[in-house]
């Protein structure tokens, strides 16, 4: 695919080494203060996430997505962006949004089985197992099938990661991912971290400055809390709090730097003003968190909706390719700028 880096990618394309400390630190944040680091993290950069992987989504793949298809997308996310603000203004029961959603979700999975097709019948199985796993949610369990979804979200930097690499340098993002998005998470759940942080005391399970809880409320973004042993769910939010740092590095430290700088999309994002910008968002998005974050949060899951189900079609058609519906960019304009 244009632009991706080469084989001998220089090692900033997976973050430096700021990285593994930033990693280390939210390891250890999420074992012994989960709550704290769930609230600020979300708090701080999720809005700042957000946009930066709707601006890699778009540079990366805006240019060579089809129009007939992107539109149809567009309609699919339409509804999405309904069934997550519907319920804050009373106009559909949560219930009903949660059905919507993924039903939305599984159209825009649909949308791309005809390009997968063309490419290979295995790769059109895989497509079909994605929809078919969407289907059983929405018929037999859609409020667990939401929050795996919500889990799940959290590895698709490994897909843009890889996506974008080559001979040994996907090797070694491979490892590199291999360690990050599976070793880690599952030391934690396993009860590994707790037991070298909790013996230490320093853990405050509970704890949050911005005065959001009980903890078991907001364990309920990723787990079914009430069919799980306490113990054990402690250690299975942890282990997707970690994900969600984890999540939250790749984005704005790996995939964001990882761009050609002539990188252009279907919008038009803005260039040497971009990371102040995102410090700048950073820094607002926390105000309403503060005042109210479980009202905040419901505003945030509109939009991070839109980011994380834009990018299951994506991710299907650029790994299970080289697909037919992601074609070279198109040609600049004479003006040099961006297709609105």
């Amino acid at each position: 695919m244009p632009g991706a880096p080469s084989d001998d990618a220089p090692a900033r394309s997976l973050g430096g080494p700021a990285v593994p400390v930033l990693l280390a630190g939210a390891a250890l944040a999420s074992v012994a203060w989960p709550l704290a680091t769930y609230t600020l993290t979300l708090a701080a950069f999720g809005l700042a996430h957000v946009v930066a992987e709707l601006r890699y989504v778009d540079l990366r793949f805006g240019r060579r997505l089809g129009r007939a298809l992107a539109r149809a997308m567009g309609v699919a996310l339409t509804g999405i962006v309904i069934a997550r603000a519907a319920p804050m203004v009373e106009r559909l029961s949560p219930s009903a949004a949660v059905v919507l959603e993924l039903g939305c979700g599984l159209s825009l999975v649909a949308l791309v089985l005809p390009s997968l097709l063309r490419i290979r019948p295995w790769t059109a199985a895989v497509g079909g197992l994605v929809a078919a796993a969407l289907a059983l949610a929405i018929l037999v369990a859609p409020a667990a099938g939401l929050l795996a979804i919500a889990v799940l979200h959290n590895l698709t930097p490994v897909g843009f990661v890889l996506e974008a690499r080559r001979g040994a340098s996907r090797r070694r993002a491979a490892w590199w991912c291999l360690a990050v998005f599976a070793v880690v998470p599952l030391v934690i759940a396993s009860g590994g971290g707790w037991a070298l942080v909790g013996a230490t005391g320093v853990a405050a399970p509970e704890a949050s400055p911005l005065g959001y809880g009980p903890l078991h409320e907001a364990m309920k973004a990723y787990l079914p809390v009430g069919r799980i042993d306490p113990s054990l769910a402690l250690h299975l939010f942890s282990a997707c709090v970690f994900l969600q740092c984890a999540h939250y590095v790749a984005v704005l430290a790996i995939m964001s730097r990882s761009l050609p700088a002539d990188a252009r999309g279907r919008l038009r994002w803005p260039g040497v003003r971009w990371w102040p910008l995102v410090l700048a968002a950073t820094a607002l998005a926390l105000i309403p968190f503060a005042f109210d974050f479980a009202q905040a949060r419901r505003g945030y899951g509109v939009l991070a909706a839109v980011h994380a189900w834009i990018e299951l079609p994506i991710l299907l058609l650029a790994l299970l390719g080289p697909s037919p519906a992601l074609t070279r960019p198109t040609p600049e304009r004479s003006t040099g700028g961006a297709e609105p």
